[in-house]
């Protein structure tokens, strides 16, 4: 079973600004978005990117 883990806003900020960099490096990838329990619970297991 895997643990939760938990960021302040600021770092999942930073982490969203790395992960929105590197997507836009690709020129196949013309919309991403991320969602799940990343982006409304202090605590999650993973970042969900469609």
């Amino acid at each position: 079973m895997r643990e939760f883990l938990s960021m302040r806003k600021e770092e999942k900020e930073k982490l969203i600004r790395k992960i929105k960099d590197t997507l836009s490096s690709y020129n196949k990838i013309s919309f991403a978005y991320i969602f799940g329990s990343f982006t409304d619970s202090f605590s999650f297991r993973d970042i969900d990117i469609g």
